[in-house]
């Protein structure tokens, strides 16, 4: 894991951690009856195809987790070449293929955040094989310089306050549609998102 990795990682699991120390709090105020009575509307199940394109989605897909809101708007991929560390320990090292996922993103909770760090807790690109779930890599930094969404990149590490939006992109792979199914779910549960990704 190269340093650029780990320090999303560190990022994504700091948030984690915060966002149980508010759990256990919140539980304290119930316990003691000082939790304010709050109503969150449920999620509505979206389980459907969606294309892989350049291009925008015909229909913007919404989804609200538990660390953000997010607007889905486009579902992409993009070649990632080998990073000089990939090319000295392999030096047939290929560019990697990964999916781009354009986005909406609004922080619902009461942890400054960025984007890309709530997308990590609340989605997930996974794909599957006949033997199982192949795990993907949070690639959004190798995002390269000359792709047309690497102008969205800072935008996506930039922490918000709650309530704050901003337009975000996350990158995952590698991927290989050609040989397993490749999909974007929800980690909350499955059946409130299950995006399937066609590609051309």
């Amino acid at each position: 894991m190269n340093l650029k990795h780990f320090l999303v990682a560190g990022a994504a699991s700091t948030l984690l951690l915060t966002a149980c120390n508010t759990d256990d709090n919140k539980t304290s105020e119930k316990e003691n009856g000082t939790e304010e009575t709050a109503t969150t509307e449920s999620n509505e199940s979206v389980v459907k195809d969606v294309d892989v394109s350049e291009n925008d989605l015909n229909e913007a897909i919404e989804y609200d987790g538990e660390y953000g809101k997010y607007v889905i708007t486009r579902i992409d991929t993009i070649d990632i070449e080998p990073s000089d560390e990939e090319k000295k320990a392999d030096e047939n090292a290929t560019a990697k293929k990964a999916v781009v996922i354009e986005y909406e993103f609004t922080n619902k909770s009461s942890i400054p955040t960025a984007g890309n760090e709530a997308f990590a807790l609340d989605l997930a690109v996974r794909q599957f094989s006949e033997t199982g779930m192949i795990a993907t890599d949070n690639l959004t930094l190798d995002i390269p310089e000359d792709s047309e969404y690497h102008a969205l990149v800072n935008d996506s590490t930039k922490t918000l306050q709650t309530n704050e939006s901003t337009k975000a992109v996350v990158a995952y792979g590698p991927v290989n549609p050609d040989e397993n199914e490749v999909k974007v779910q929800s980690r909350e549960d499955e059946s409130l998102l299950d995006l399937v990704l066609k590609f051309k």
